[in-house]
């Protein structure tokens, strides 16, 4: 506990009385010596969270990865708060990977039903 009225850091955080000068110590709900010693990180320039692309990947594409994309992309601003920069990176580019995924099994699909529909107006 830090003293307010010399500076003194004891160990002791139940004393009532400083070590160094012997005035009366206060209980405080905060300790200030980690506050002192804490710098806040700074936040990253930008981290996308693809909420639009994941709903309409949801939507138009491949539902359950879409919906997966959707729960990824909301991650990322909410470690953003939290100030876990790393984690919110880390959930934008799987939120970026499933949404790309979501779109070539979309993409893939729709070729095959189109070959299928000209094979089946053709009669081969």
């Amino acid at each position: 506990m830090v003293c307010k009225a010399c500076g003194h850091i004891n160990q002791d955080n139940m004393a009532k009385f400083c070590s160094a000068c012997g005035s009366e110590l206060q209980q405080d709900t905060q300790n200030n010596v980690y506050q002192q010693n804490v710098t806040p990180q700074p936040p990253p320039q930008y981290v996308p969270n693809y909420l639009i692309f994941s709903i309409l990947t949801a939507i138009f594409c491949c539902l359950p990865i879409g919906i997966a994309a959707i729960i990824k992309s909301s991650q990322v601003d909410k470690k953003i708060a939290l100030g876990l920069y790393d984690e919110a990176i880390t959930a934008s580019r799987q939120a970026k990977t499933l949404n790309i995924l979501s779109a070539v099994i979309a993409a893939v699909f729709t070729v095959f039903y189109l070959i299928i529909i000209v094979i089946a107006s053709v009669g081969i």
